[in-house]
């Protein structure tokens, strides 16, 4: 099983993530020892950021940047 780190390390320390329309991406906690990540719009910014890299890979012109991500691929599938 793959646990999320960012759940469950900030959640046992003294930052939490939240669910909500109105907090910002990232807050610090009132006593300001902590952040609050916004899950909602961390996920929507995630997703944002995806599908931008997404379209990067799809232009045969990125070269660099194709070629950086099938290095790191070919890494983490060890080929």
């Amino acid at each position: 099983m793959i646990r999320c780190g960012l759940l469950h390390q900030s959640e046992a320390k003294s930052s939490l993530v939240k669910r909500s329309e109105t907090l910002p991406l990232i807050k610090l906690t009132e006593d300001r020892k902590g952040l609050i990540v916004n899950a909602k719009a961390f996920h929507a910014k995630l997703e944002r950021v995806i599908s931008e890299y997404v379209s990067v890979l799809q232009n045969p012109q990125s070269k660099q940047a194709r070629a950086a991500f099938r290095k790191k691929m070919d890494s983490i599938c060890k080929v």
